[in-house]
Formats: C-alpha cells, sequence, structure tokens
C-alpha cells in the first residue's frame, strides 16, 4: 500500500510537470498570409503595381528585415521571374489645401513593383521571421499599354554613355538643387509649388537631399524621428506623392542617400545629433566608425533595402 500511495502521490506531481514541459517546448507558431489585396489590377508599362499583405508574423520592428522580411516574385508574361522586397508603411490622406497628412489605420506591409511587360503577370507573396516562411496563393494583374505622354521607361546609360529612356528617346537634364523644403514649411505645399515652376520653364530634373531637416526618413528620436531602423513615416509618405508626381510630369531625381553633416564634426557638423553616435545609443565610438563598424553598415544597408522596396518602381528616380 505505501508503494501504491508512493507511486499515486509521485504521479500527481510528475504528470503536471511533464504538461508544464510540453507546453513550453511547443514550437512558436509559424508566419501565416491571410490576405493579398492587389490595389490595381490593371497597370501600365513602367508603372507603379501595389499589393497590400495582411499577415501575422513574429517580431518587435516591422522596419526591421532582421526580425520580419515580406518580399513577392512576380512571374512575367514571358516567364522571366523577378523578385523584390516588400516594405512596411504608414498610409495617410492628403490634404492639398493645407499639405496636412491625416493617418490612415495603423499601418500594414506592402509591395511595389514596375512591370516592363504588357501582359497577364503572376506573382506570390511570402513573409519570413525567425520561425519560418509562408507563402501565398498566386494571384495576378495586367500590364497595359503605355497611356501616360511622359512615360517613356527608366532612364538608363546607353551604348555611347548617354542618358536614354527604355523606349530609345534621350534625356538632357535641366534642373536645379531643390534639397529640402524651407525648414518649418510644408513639404508638399514647398515643392508642388517648386515643381509647377520648374515644369512651367521647361525643367525636368532636381536634386533631392535625405537630410533630417528636410525628407529624411531616419535620425535620432523627435520631430517625428525614432532613431535607427524605425522610418519616419510622413515623410515616407510625402515622397511618395512627390516621386509619383514627378513620373506623371516626365521630372527626374537625383535622390541624395547620404550627405557629409552627419559624419561630420567641423563642416556642416550633424554627428553630435547622429543616432550612430555613441552618445546618443548608436554604436560608433567617432564619425569614421559610420563607414567601419558593422553594425552601423547593417543598420544603413537595412535603411537601403527599405528605400529600394518602397521606391525602387519609380521611374522617376534617376
Amino acid at each position: 500500500m505505501k508503494k501504491h500511495r508512493l507511486f499515486k502521490l509521485s504521479g500527481s506531481i510528475f504528470l503536471p510537470f511533464l504538461a508544464i514541459i510540453a507546453k513550453a517546448e511547443e514550437p512558436p507558431p509559424l508566419p501565416e498570409i491571410h490576405e493579398v489585396v492587389v490595389l490595381a489590377p490593371n497597370v501600365e508599362k513602367y508603372g507603379k503595381f501595389e499589393a497590400s499583405v495582411s499577415l501575422s508574423a513574429t517580431f518587435a520592428n516591422p522596419y526591421d528585415y532582421s526580425q520580419v522580411a515580406v518580399s513577392a516574385a512576380f512571374t512575367s508574361p514571358s516567364g522571366q521571374v523577378v523578385a523584390v522586397d516588400g516594405f512596411f508603411m504608414q498610409d495617410y490622406v492628403l490634404n492639398t489645401s493645407t499639405g496636412n497628412l491625416s493617418s490612415v489605420g495603423t499601418g500594414e506591409f506592402r509591395v511595389r513593383f514596375s512591370p516592363d511587360e504588357t501582359g497577364g503577370w503572376r506573382f506570390t507573396a511570402s513573409v519570413t521571421d525567425a520561425d519560418g516562411t509562408a507563402v501565398s496563393e498566386v494571384h495576378t494583374f495586367q500590364c497595359v499599354d503605355i497611356s501616360t505622354p511622359a512615360n517613356h521607361g527608366f532612364l538608363r546609360t546607353g551604348s555611347s554613355n548617354y542618358l536614354q529612356f527604355d523606349d530609345g528617346a534621350p534625356y538632357i537634364a535641366i534642373g536645379e538643387n531643390i534639397a529640402w523644403q524651407i525648414p518649418g514649411n510644408n513639404p508638399y505645399l514647398n515643392y508642388s509649388s517648386w515643381l509647377n515652376g520648374l515644369i512651367g520653364n521647361g525643367g525636368n530634373y532636381f536634386r533631392l537631399w535625405h537630410a533630417h531637416w528636410g525628407l529624411g526618413i531616419e535620425w535620432s528620436a523627435g520631430n517625428g524621428f525614432e532613431g535607427l531602423r524605425r522610418y519616419k513615416q510622413t515623410n515616407c509618405f510625402y515622397q511618395d506623392w512627390l516621386f509619383d508626381h514627378c513620373a506623371q510630369n516626365g521630372v527626374y531625381i537625383m535622390l541624395a542617400l547620404q550627405h557629409h553633416g552627419p559624419v561630420s564634426t567641423q563642416v556642416n557638423p550633424n554627428w553630435n545629433d547622429s543616432p550612430y553616435n555613441v552618445a546618443n545609443g548608436g554604436p560608433c565610438q567617432n564619425t569614421f566608425e559610420f563607414f567601419t563598424n558593422e553594425e552601423a553598415r547593417e543598420h544603413t544597408k537595412n535603411r537601403y533595402r527599405y528605400i529600394v522596396a518602397r521606391w525602387g518602381y519609380a521611374r522617376s528616380i534617376l
């Protein structure tokens, strides 16, 4: 009887203990794609295809590609396969009278792409986190003939090293440096006015800086910025409008992703405020380490990856 009671007693303790271990060792949930919505089923050649991706995944920062990465694989009518990254964004409604933005929802993942063949395209979306990868079913859209007069395709160097478009048309840049809005002014109001003047006088080119006092997307916390690998969504949205507006009007942009200030302590110095500065929580003891520190390099790669994912479709970017 003692053995029996002892066995029952030990069992009453041991079995729940096994259950606790089993529960603790349950694998984390795999990522899942719930829905892919094609925002425009018909896209002109060299135009902007866009789809939203509703998903479940494990991540703390949706902008960090090492935590969560959305991508899409596109198959052209001729069978060519092109893969692009997706990105996380906050959507807004733009008030064209004031230039102010009103947020819509709480943010979502999207994929953008510029098709270069007319006909039926197929694509799948995927999401990867630390626990695995999920792939959507196949979706489709149609690439139709060009209808926008200013759409000549992308600018490239031809065999003679002169700039020319995909359709063979030549390009001679006429423009200026309008790298940021007037400090304190609304970006939309400034750029819409300036571009009207530029276009009205035959201009077709300008240079834009990713500066933290302009339309830069990453800087130390404050004024809408949130530090490294957190991208200022209002500035991103203004650039969504800007790049599409320029594409519609035949204006092309030299987009400067870096400038001298953030790695300077003497000429136009911004190093003291840089998110890469260890004094502000960054990984670099000095400006030189921005170019050699592995963590700094990974932060920069992540930002470039986001930029290419969000605006790589834009034929208005040189």
